[in-house]
């Protein structure tokens, strides 16, 4: 995506400032960057700015991956691990990246899988590929603003994440 700052100099935010706002444009949209860490989330709806999204959502799922081996995190209200696995991360970045506030929930995935209560539970979709895997799928809340889904698989019992998305 070729972008240009709105005050007229072509710098781009810097990767190494804790929280920054910066606004640029393309040819058709203004954009506005957060900077988390060392990633800029740009903002926006176009598709420029989602493919952007995924790439940060997966950046941040291989660096949470390392720090977290075993690739799962305890809920406290299930009582049970709930595991990250290729599906999750899949399904999220696929999901997320759509809004910027549902890319911001994925940077909360530790205290999000840890804190999360129950909602509802539902029967999988059966013409949904990523779901057939599963015997019924759980939608958690966290943060009062952020859901999780959870499946259960068939073939051992484990939770594995679905997907994490914001609600609005």
């Amino acid at each position: 995506m070729d972008t240009k700052n709105i005050s007229g100099d072509n710098s781009q935010p810097s990767l190494s400032s804790p929280m920054v706002s910066t606004a640029l444009q393309d040819s058709n949209n203004a954009y506005t960057y957060e900077m988390i860490s060392d990633l800029a989330i740009p903002c926006g709806y176009g598709r420029a700015v989602i493919k952007q999204r995924e790439k940060i959502i997966k950046r941040f799922y291989a660096k949470w991956c390392a720090e977290h081996p075993d690739k799962q995190i305890w809920n406290k209200h299930l009582g049970e691990f709930i595991k990250v696995k290729f599906l999750s991360i899949n399904e999220t970045y696929a999901k997320a990246a759509r809004s910027y506030e549902s890319t911001l929930a994925v940077f909360r995935l530790t205290e999000v899988l840890s804190e999360a209560t129950l909602v509802e539970e539902k029967p999988v979709k059966p013409k949904v590929k990523n779901q057939k895997s599963f015997e019924k799928m759980m939608l958690m809340l966290a943060f009062e603003n952020i859901k999780l889904t959870v499946g259960r698989q068939r073939s051992n019992g484990e939770l594995v994440q679905y997907c994490i998305t914001s609600i609005k």
